[in-house]
């Protein structure tokens, strides 16, 4: 085993010392050259084999539906024929786009002596649009029917007698809770109880860092339900809403701004299958528990791109023992695809060969 080991360390060794030698990073090069935006923005970047320089995946998010206590009491208590079996967290699997809150700022022009002066106005926060897939529990709709009730009579405690024609409402039924009509009475008192969504929380999740958005104090204001067709080729159903929001930011769970910042900050939330529904959201389970157990094998830190003397460093926690039988095998898939990354794949094959390496490098 220590004559593996040995070998095993040897080689990643030469894999680095190749890697030194055949790639020169230059820090803060000079404008003139003509390369430097490439130099310090490419995917190798100023650290060395990097993925912070990457452009984020757009199909790499989740996104959290935050209610209001006052609306969380709501359907409790008064949508129980319909919403018996409703959590908002279920929701956040069956978004299939979301518009990152956007915003504008307003500019004015004004006359100083005639000089022309610009000076910063209001801030204009643009509407974004979440589309749902429209599945066969209703899930995205029942959402959509909760807020409706919430805010509007229309809505909430209807059956078709209410639509006869008897021009004036009694008394009564003007007054009452469940025959109104219009903007709802469910709303009124306390000021913060008059929102349904405390805020909708978008998760930008790349590897280990994470950007959170956060669109506070939300509105709907526009349903847009699918068009059915007998011509379609199965496309999947969708449900649009626009939403306006009163602020945006990025507050993270705990309430820090989060951008660019660990994600092992939301691990319980991506992992907690209570935290953002039944379904879960196990590809990001899957890659925290990787993260969780690999951060600190020679393979690992290689695939993850880290700087070379944290490769270094991880040979002597290898040599020490502390590793399982998946440990062994997470080293050899990421010394694999890492030296293929870096256009050292044949050596790493040749070591495996030498060695006896086969079981471990094989197919990854």
């Amino acid at each position: 085993m220590s004559d593996f080991f040995d070998s095993f360390v040897s080689t990643g060794t030469s894999i680095v010392n190749g890697v030194i030698d055949n790639i020169n990073i230059v820090r803060e090069p000079a404008f003139q050259n003509y390369n430097a935006a490439q130099r310090v923005f490419g995917t190798a970047g100023e650290m060395g084999f990097s993925f912070y320089n990457l452009p984020k995946f757009k199909n790499s998010f989740i996104i959290e539906f935050v209610l209001t206590p006052f609306a969380k009491n709501f359907i409790k208590t008064q949508l129980p024929d319909t919403h018996t079996d409703f959590d908002v967290n279920n929701v956040s699997c069956f978004v299939k786009d979301v518009t990152l809150p956007s915003f504008s700022f307003n500019i004015e022009t004004v006359n100083q002596y005639n000089k022309k002066r610009l000076v910063t106005g209001d801030i204009v926060y643009k509407p974004s649009n979440v589309v749902f897939y429209d599945t066969v529990d209703g899930a995205g709709y029942l959402l959509m029917d909760a807020y409706r009730k919430f805010y509007y009579g229309d809505f909430f405690d209807k059956n078709p007698q209410s639509y006869r024609n008897d021009v004036l409402s009694t008394p009564e039924n003007f007054n009452g809770l469940g025959g109104n009509w219009g903007r709802s009475v469910m709303n009124n008192g306390n000021y913060d109880n008059q929102y349904f969504f405390k805020s909708i929380n978008i998760y930008e999740i790349d590897n280990e860092t994470y950007t959170v958005h956060n669109m506070i104090n939300v509105f709907i204001e526009d349903v847009q339900l699918e068009t059915k067709s007998m011509e379609s080729e199965a496309d999947p159903s969708l449900i649009s809403l626009t939403m306006r929001y009163e602020a945006c930011n990025n507050f993270g769970p705990e309430g820090y701004l989060s951008i660019g910042v660990p994600t092992m900050e939301i691990a319980q939330l991506i992992t907690d299958t209570e935290g953002l529904g039944v379904s879960g959201f196990f590809k990001y389970f899957g890659e925290l528990d990787d993260k969780t157990k690999g951060i600190l094998t020679i393979g690992k830190i290689i695939r993850a791109g880290t700087s070379v003397s944290d490769i270094i460093s991880s040979a002597g926690d290898i040599l020490r023992g502390d590793i399982t039988p998946d440990t062994i095998r997470n080293i050899g898939s990421a010394v694999t695809r890492g030296a293929n990354a870096i256009g050292f794949g044949s050596l790493v094959s040749e070591a495996s060969s030498k060695f006896g390496l086969g079981n471990i490098l094989g197919d990854f």
